[in-house]
């Protein structure tokens, strides 16, 4: 299934990196995952979503970079968001890059726009922008879930190196 999940987030547009100067590589770079959200939110509650996953980036000239990654959400108190149960996901996410002159640039605080619905089995999409300077990133995922929940709403992700898989 990660097969699956792979190829469906190159077909949705694997984004190559703008070049600022013609000696830097152009980027395409995809994101595989997987980790559980839960919680209970109306507006007012908790929810959190954390994963953890791979970052696989090749460039223009075939250099190929790989490094272990965690994602984590987590809602405050207060905010936009509809959110109830706990489900376990797997998904993929395609990333549309511009002024990024390495891989490591797609790390960092993204805010974040998400659904997801399982009834046993369901499924999410995850919309997100990078935040730091000076990247402009827009990560688009698709997600498998399992369990019992609803998620709908906006918060921050922050996705990092995961120090424990270097």
């Amino acid at each position: 299934m990660k097969q699956v999940l792979v190829a469906m987030a190159m077909v949705f547009g694997l984004g190559l990196t703008s070049q600022a100067k013609a000696d830097i590589p152009a980027w395409a770079c995809n994101m595989t995952f997987k980790g559980q959200a839960s919680g209970l939110k109306v507006i007012v509650g908790k929810y959190h979503l954390a994963a953890k996953g791979d970052l696989r980036c090749v460039s223009a000239s075939g250099v190929t970079e790989s490094y272990p990654i965690t994602l984590k959400a987590k809602s405050h108190f207060i905010g936009p968001q509809v959110a109830l149960g706990k489900v376990a996901f797997v998904g993929a996410a395609a990333n549309i890059a511009l002024f990024t002159n390495n891989p490591q640039d797609l790390l960092g605080n993204y805010l974040l726009a998400h659904g997801q619905a399982s009834v046993i089995r369901g499924v999410g999409v995850l919309a997100a922008l990078h935040t730091d300077i000076p990247a402009i990133t827009v990560n688009l995922s698709l997600q498998f879930t399992k369990g019992f929940g609803v998620n709908l709403g906006f918060e921050k992700l922050k996705i990092e190196l995961d120090q424990d898989r270097m």
